[in-house]
């Protein structure tokens, strides 16, 4: 409540409630939100069998708001309007493939001879599949110091075209940033919120089950489940402010227990075992 919403460089003095109290403090009053829009395409196929199962799902998709995250604020109450962009959560294509495959032998099913019958039969494997573009990279930060007015967000001015070159780790750059330089003067600068992307996602998650009859109303099952089963690293998006040593650089995965499977990018493995009656 405490913010300046109209007059740039103005410092403390130029806080609501330093005028008329006194007060430089920061006041928080809990933020009512803006209108969010969602839009997309979205396509589902589904196959059907007594042994096997396919669903697939794609959606491609834009989600538009005003402020970071659920319950966040905006970076901006001076021209308020720069903050509609993408959401923070947007990902604009979204494609996942699950399946449930289950071998057509042993009790209830083809019956074999013998042993055979137990050892082949009650195998199921099932899994999914999750490719997603990348979420996008909040804003490219810049030293607010020269601004001088609290609570705004400072941004970098946009002086060329950006590329991607999509490096990973420390000297590979996600981002071309050169294309990026701090402002000078009591101005913001000419980027926004949300701009482009950082890395994409691919997860593939699988389980393999075993069902034991052991009587009419006695049944194990045993399981073994993988999560991430490729072991592929879940990236976090680049480092974003122009003041940072590792500016433009992928240095982290996704933190244990945010990724989509989620163990932040790490493969995890799980046995277990059912038993019903």
């Amino acid at each position: 409540m405490n913010q300046p919403t109209s007059v740039l460089g103005g410092g403390t003095a130029s806080e609501p409630l330093d005028a008329l109290f006194g007060k430089t403090a920061s006041a928080t009053v809990i933020w009512a939100g803006a209108s969010s829009t969602y839009n997309a395409l979205q396509v589902k196929v589904d196959r059907r069998s007594a042994t096997f199962n396919l669903t697939t799902s794609f959606s491609y998709q834009r989600a538009m708001d005003y402020q970071q995250d659920d319950d966040g604020s905006p970076l901006w109450l001076i021209g308020f309007n720069r903050n509609y962009a993408r959401a923070d959560f947007d990902r604009h294509y979204a494609f996942v493939q699950s399946y449930v495959y289950s071998l057509p032998y042993g009790p209830g099913r083809t019956q074999l001879h013998g042993p055979v019958n137990y050892l082949v039969g009650g195998w199921q494997i099932s899994g999914i599949l999750t490719l997603e573009s990348g979420s996008p990279i909040e804003d490219i930060a810049a030293s607010g110091s020269s601004l001088n007015t609290p609570g705004e967000t400072q941004t970098a001015n946009q002086v060329g075209p950006v590329s991607y070159p999509k490096g990973i780790n420390v000297g590979n750059q996600w981002f071309s940033t050169s294309s990026f330089t701090q402002p000078t003067g009591v101005v913001f600068g000419n980027s926004g919120r949300n701009l482009f992307s950082g890395p994409g996602l691919f997860i593939l998650n699988a389980s393999l089950f075993k069902n034991i009859r052991i009587r009419e109303r006695f049944n194990i099952e045993v399981r073994g489940e993988a999560f991430n089963i490729t072991n592929t690293p879940e990236f976090s998006n680049p480092q974003n402010s122009i003041t940072s040593s590792t500016y433009g650089y992928v240095t982290s995965t996704l933190g244990s227990g945010t990724g989509v499977n989620g163990t932040g990018g790490g493969r995890a493995l799980q046995l277990g075992t059912k038993i019903t009656f």
